[in-house]
Order: C-alpha cells, then structure tokens, then sequence
C-alpha cells in the first residue's frame, strides 16, 4: 500500500563554528570541520536562513550548532542565539551543547547509555544522527538535512524534496533522496 507524501518536515541546518583564528591555546582542536565558521565573523547561517523565510509551506528549522574548541562554547551559543532571534517568522529550534546533555541524561534514564556515541556534537556522522532524531523529536515525518551556506532560490523547495517520499515507484519505496547543487 503506498503512503501519501509527508505531512511534517523538518530542515534541520547543522552550523560550524571556531574561534577567531581556527587554533585553540595549545594549537589542538577537538573537531575538525572543513570550514567552520571563525567567531569574529557573522558567517553565512543568516543568508541561508533569510532564503528560507521565501519559501512556500509548513516546516520547522532546526539549527544545530557546535564548535571545534571548548573554550568558545559559551561565546559561540551566545552569538549564535543572537542571530537566531532575527528569524522569528521561522519555526525555528535551537540545539546545541546544553541541549545535548539533556538528551544524554534521557539515553541514560532509559538505559540507553550506548547510543549516545552515535548522537553528539562531535564528528560528521554524529551530527547527521542529531539531525534526524532532531525531526523525530519534533514527530515529523521527513528531515532535510541542509547545510549552512546553502540558499534556496525555489519558493516550492519544501513540496520538491517531499515529494514521491514514501511512495512505491517501479516496485521501490522511495525513503530518501538527494537533490542537486549548483554552485553560483
């Protein structure tokens, strides 16, 4: 039987950031991103998120934000949230280091300790984990994973990306896709 098209979607946006000159004290990161976002600039998370305010539907948007070095933690969610309140008329939720505790201590409650490697704020894979059980915090029923220095130019963006979602075409369910870049 073939399911309708998704009805909840979430854009999930994971954010990079480093402190001002990309070195920590001691010249060690703890993370290593390709291009994390220094502290002393304002980065491109607000163009990306000012060319999802043009688009057409009902979404939510979830920034999740980390750091390659401890000691800006505190900076960084500061400054970050403050960028954040400019985007009022999104959906918008918040995740990050204070967040992820919480959900830890849940994993913990529910004898769930194992699965916290999988779901953090350290390392890609992790965060692309973070993001999915980000949407499914939310109940929705589709994440779009998206980067930071990513705009939209398509008002329809959100229908596109859902759409043939969880329908069955030449005998195949379609649980995931992947969409185009172009790079301008």
């Amino acid at each position: 039987m073939a399911r309708t098209s998704p009805n909840k979607i979430t854009i999930c946006i994971p954010t990079y950031w480093t402190n001002e000159k990309s070195l920590t004290a001691t010249n060690n990161l703890i993370n290593v991103y390709d291009h994390p976002t220094p502290l002393n600039s304002g980065g491109t998370i607000e163009r990306a998120l000012n060319s999802l305010m043009q688009i057409e539907g009902d979404f939510n948007v979830v920034i999740i934000g980390t750091a390659t070095d401890p000691d800006i933690r505190d900076r960084f969610q500061v400054k970050l949230k403050q960028m954040l309140s400019n985007f009022s008329k999104l959906n918008l939720y918040w995740f990050s280091f204070n967040e992820l505790n919480v959900f830890h201590s849940m994993l913990d409650e529910k004898d769930r300790m194992y699965q916290k490697k999988y779901i953090d704020l350290e390392g890609y894979g992790n965060i692309r984990n973070l993001c999915i059980v980000a949407a499914q915090l939310l109940k929705s029923d589709l994440a779009l994973l998206f980067d930071d220095d990513q705009v939209v130019t398509d008002k329809s963006f959100v229908h596109k990306a859902a759409e043939f979602m969880g329908r069955t075409i030449d005998d195949q369910e379609v649980l995931g896709k992947s969409g185009i870049y172009i790079y301008k």
